[in-house]
């Protein structure tokens, strides 16, 4: 799958699966209901049976592997959005990129980062103002510690596929 992902090819994959398996998906996967249950306190790094679900999306066997590495590289950019953002006290750009990586890390299972990232897009100005640097570091730990799990997980996948065929 190209980069930049084109929405329509993503949006078909997912409209074929649910077709093919609806009772797999239900209102406990909900993006928004997990963030709101998770604190970043007591959430786990990676959650891997979301990134088991994922491979129910596609039968390509990289699916999952490509979908990974296309969320490392948007994470890279969105935590640069954040930092400048912060530095230039343009608070918007800061939510706006906090609202992509809570998105982006609660679809591959990363729910400390998308925790962590809410606090980010739920803040008012004032609270950026005087947590962000905090909140900034927290969230370069969290997303350090995330890469280098998915990244694993991924090289993990690879390995035991290419020992199978």
């Amino acid at each position: 799958m190209a980069k930049p992902l084109r929405a329509s090819i993503l949006l078909d994959a997912i409209d074929r699966h649910l077709s093919e398996c609806p009772e797999s998906m239900n209102a406990s996967n909900d993006e928004s209901g997990t963030i709101e249950r998770v604190q970043e306190g007591n959430a786990a790094d990676i959650d891997e049976s979301v990134l088991q679900d994922l491979t129910l999306l596609s039968k390509d066997s990289t699916f999952v592997d490509r979908l990974i590495d296309g969320y490392l590289s948007d994470l890279r950019r969105l935590l640069q959005e954040i930092s400048d953002g912060l530095l230039g006290q343009d608070f918007n750009k800061v939510r706006d990129a906090a609202h992509a990586l809570k998105g982006g890390s609660a679809s591959v299972g990363a729910p400390r980062l998308a925790a962590i990232a809410a606090k980010f897009n739920d803040g008012d100005n004032r609270t950026l103002l005087e947590r962000g640097p905090e909140w900034r570091s927290e969230l370069e730990r969290a997303a350090h510690i995330a890469g280098t799990k998915l990244t694993q997980y991924s090289a993990n996948r690879q390995n035991k596929q290419s020992m199978q065929g």
